[in-house]
């Protein structure tokens, strides 16, 4: 599983993960940063072709992806993350989620999938 963290979550989040070996970068340094104010439609494509999962907070993605089926566009996945949830400042817990996920799904096919990421469990 290959992820691109949206620019709302802190590089530290892709650091850590790729020291596990994930594939995975922030919005910022993915592509030489050529997408931090690209529209969520070119981040959604541009991270297809790249066959990357989109980690985002951003539940507006929800009504683009919605549009994209209707039209029978497809994207290589979204893990949302609902701040009520993991907020923005929960580097740590946000770290430990994403490892669970990657560990548990990360050979799954997530074309056109789409989950909501759990709070892992205390340590």
């Amino acid at each position: 599983m290959m992820l691109l963290l949206n620019g709302h979550i802190a590089e530290a989040v892709a650091s850590g993960l790729r020291l596990d070996g994930t594939d995975a970068f922030g919005l910022h340094e993915w592509r030489e940063g050529q997408y931090r104010t690209a529209s969520d439609d070119e981040i959604l494509r541009a991270a297809a072709e790249d066959n990357r999962v989109l980690v985002t907070h951003d539940m507006g993605i929800q009504d683009l992806l919605r549009q994209w089926a209707q039209a029978g566009q497809h994207h290589s996945g979204v893990i949302f993350i609902n701040s009520r949830t993991i907020s923005q400042t929960e580097i740590g817990q946000l770290l430990r989620a994403l490892r669970i996920v990657v560990r548990e799904q990360g050979d799954i096919e997530w074309r056109d999938g789409s989950a909501f990421l759990r709070r892992p469990p205390e340590e």
